[in-house]
């Protein structure tokens, strides 16, 4: 049977109940020399709570209106445009008409680069709606089912999102392929009549 010390029995050790009021008696000061610098516009008491007696604080799941509201912002951020370097090309004639060509040849490439990518996340992307309705089948709490629902829906519109940047960035590479064709016959032509001069 344990005995609980009285001050007197314990004079050179601190007691945990002395430790907790002078932490308090510290935050008091602490807090009374803030209010005078900058007082608050309502004053209220601030209780002192002891740590055993404090609420417990839970992590709580984001609700279905919090991530469709963070869905329509997604959706309404900017898609940037890709940056081109420009058409202009610089050198001798002889030399711009081999750049133009080897430049026709590059974007013919990204063509096909972007072409693959996309393929290879639209099939990722449905990949992953097709296990979560398998899963959606095998599931009876309602709000795993509603997150269950929320997440093919995300899958849905990060798909046709995708799908949206690969048909504007393909339109935006075949224009400037259309470019750097119709730049590359114009070089040409001049080519062949200053090499025809010589």
């Amino acid at each position: 049977m344990k005995v609980k010390a009285t001050k007197e029995e314990v004079p050179y050790k601190m007691r945990f109940e002395d430790i907790e009021e002078k932490k308090y008696e510290e935050y008091e000061k602490r807090r009374r020399k803030e209010e005078d610098v900058s007082p608050p516009i309502i004053l209220r008491e601030k209780i002192y709570i002891p740590k055993e007696e404090r609420e417990e604080v839970r992590e709580r799941k984001a609700s279905v209106t919090e991530i469709r509201k963070a869905i329509v912002r997604e959706r309404t951020r900017d898609i940037q445009p890709l940056q081109f370097m420009g058409t202009e090309i610089v050198g001798d004639l002889f030399d711009r008409v081999e750049f133009l060509k080897e430049r026709m040849e590059e974007m013919n490439q990204n063509i096909i680069s972007r072409q693959e990518l996309n393929g290879q996340l639209v099939a990722d992307i449905n990949f992953d709606i097709q296990k979560k309705y398998e899963l959606l089948n095998k599931l009876s709490n309602k709000e795993d089912i509603r997150e269950l629902q929320l997440d093919i829906s995300l899958l849905k519109m990060e798909r046709r999102k995708e799908n949206t940047l690969f048909w504007r960035d393909v339109v935006a590479l075949k224009k400037e392929l259309r470019d750097l064709i119709e730049q590359y016959k114009i070089e040409s032509k001049i080519a062949r009549i200053f090499g025809d001069a010589k």
